[in-house]
């Protein structure tokens, strides 16, 4: 991915140390698929946050969880594919110039009438972020969800012994 956002699961390698039983919850389905779901859910969020009419970066959207089965687990949203625009559209960008490079001049329109400049300057950006508000909105429930999981896996344990 060129431009993600990663949720870390902090603690979780301490966690399972210090619990009995608990050794294989990163493989574990259920726990896996409260990451995917929630990875699923970011994904949509993002989408909603996209400040332009760009299917092509919507498509381009996805989550992934990396390291099951492992103690250093990620949740990771980004776009799947390198697009130019992408960082610039969500951290900004600063004011450069445009050069024409393959032709001899740039050729835009501007209040009607018809340009043709060597080089133009960019005042650059702002910011309008779509991945950050999106892992901000969906990662309370995440962390509720996976509360929930480990406490039910708790009182199963105990039902069981």
């Amino acid at each position: 991915m060129s431009l993600s956002v990663e949720i870390r699961l902090v603690g979780l390698k301490a966690f399972v140390r210090k619990m009995k039983g608990f050794e294989n919850l990163t493989s574990d389905d259920e726990f896996v698929g409260v990451l995917q779901s929630s990875g699923f859910l970011m994904e949509r969020k993002a989408r909603e946050n996209v400040p332009v009419r760009s299917r092509l970066m919507k498509s381009k959207i996805t989550s992934e969880v990396r390291g099951i089965g492992t103690k250093e687990i990620t949740l990771r949203l980004g776009l799947s594919q390198r697009l130019k625009y992408g960082p610039s559209i969500e951290l900004g960008s600063v004011p450069h110039i445009i050069r024409a490079r393959l032709k001899k001049s740039l050729h835009f329109f501007k209040d009607g009438a018809e340009y043709f400049r060597k080089e133009v300057f960019h005042p650059g950006t702002q910011a309008q972020p779509f991945l950050r508000p999106a892992v901000k909105d969906v990662q309370p429930r995440l962390l509720q969800r996976l509360q929930l999981l480990i406490k039910k896996k708790l009182e199963r344990r105990e039902s069981d012994a």
